[in-house]
């Protein structure tokens, strides 16, 4: 919703310089009542544009749109965009310009402004794309700068990995078990979505989600994703067996507390966190291996989280985690049966 606001407000500026540029090619005197109503078509155009644009890249009610070839899910999303700009150009035409209707053809102007409108939707579907690829938060800080210098701060990790890879890559080979682990990223892309959780990094069949300190504690959030991503699969448990033959097992660690975040590569740019947060997370996930648990929260984590009788949370250790010097405390955590 703060995306989307923020495209309507873009828009409506947009629309609202578009009066002086167009003023002076067809010599019409620019009022203040002439730039609030092309500054509020511009809302009315960001509006349906930016709604239709988040609901077909980011909800759950497009995923068939996503899944399919780049090609064909541009144009399905062009013809979309089309349709919704010539809509609200109509509607605007009727609420905020009906002196359009008067005096002549209108087919002209109106085609003139549907070009204008879908090349600026063309510049909205491209800063979206990039939003995708690189997530919301790395491309506006890579944008304000934040970290080209070295920046401390508290964050929230979630190891997410898939279980008994190497037996599933026998029993499917590598393009089945390739397209088991996007169709399993892709599902749970959602859930971490819902909860604030940022996507860092897909690295073969784990991918690491992560939350600023304040945000994942917010409402339990971090956890609350985790038995999220449970549920959701348990829904899915079908599919899977349909397509694949089998439900995909996975094991996640969670753990809180300080990195360092900076801006590393040149042609390739991307934020890197540094610091044992990052390393303690990931043996937390490796451990579950060990003991055969699917979620596992560092006691320092868990320990600042609000009590949820959702949930049953069992101590565990203190424990000497592989590859460090010091014990620590975990709790394994299971979802309470309804």
């Amino acid at each position: 919703m703060r995306l989307l606001g923020v495209i309507v407000l873009a828009s409506s500026l947009v629309g609202l310089a578009y009066a002086p540029i167009l003023g002076s090619f067809l010599e019409f005197e620019v009022t203040f009542d002439r730039c609030w109503r092309f500054a509020a078509q511009g809302a009315l155009l960001g509006g349906f544009l930016g709604f239709s644009q988040l609901v077909l890249s980011q909800t759950g009610a497009a995923r068939w749109l996503r899944r399919l070839p780049l090609p064909l899910e541009i144009a399905g999303k062009g013809a979309v965009s089309t349709a919704l700009i010539a809509l609200a150009l109509l509607l605007g035409a009727v609420l905020l310009f009906p002196e359009r209707f008067e005096g002549g053809p209108v087919g002209l102007s109106f085609l003139r402004d549907v070009l204008f409108a879908f090349g600026a939707m063309l510049v909205l579907q491209f800063v979206l794309v990039v939003r995708s690829v690189i997530g919301g938060r790395v491309l506006r800080n890579l944008i304000l700068g934040r970290y080209y210098r070295p920046v401390r701060e508290e964050r929230i990790f979630m190891f997410l990995d898939i279980a008994d890879s190497t037996a599933i890559a026998e029993r499917l080979g590598d393009i089945g078990t390739q397209a088991m682990i996007s169709h399993f990223f892709f599902d749970i892309a959602q859930v971490t979505a819902e909860y604030g959780g940022e996507t860092h990094a897909y690295i073969g069949d784990e991918v690491i989600v992560t939350w600023p300190m304040a945000e994942g504690l917010r409402d339990n959030a971090c956890l609350r994703c985790c038995l999220a991503i449970e549920e959701r699969m348990d829904g899915l448990a079908s599919v899977y067996r349909e397509r694949f033959g089998f439900v995909p097992g996975y094991r996640i660690g969670l753990h809180g507390g300080p990195v360092v975040a900076s801006v590393c590569g040149d042609d390739k740019r991307e934020i890197v966190y540094f610091g044992d947060t990052v390393n303690t997370a990931a043996r937390i996930e490796q451990y579950c291996k060990e003991v055969d648990r699917k979620l596992m929260v560092s006691a320092g984590l868990y320990d600042q989280l609000a009590t949820m009788s959702a949930v049953a949370a069992e101590p565990v250790g203190p424990v000497r985690l592989r590859g460090r010097a010091e014990d620590t405390a975990l709790y394994a955590i299971e979802r309470r049966a309804q």
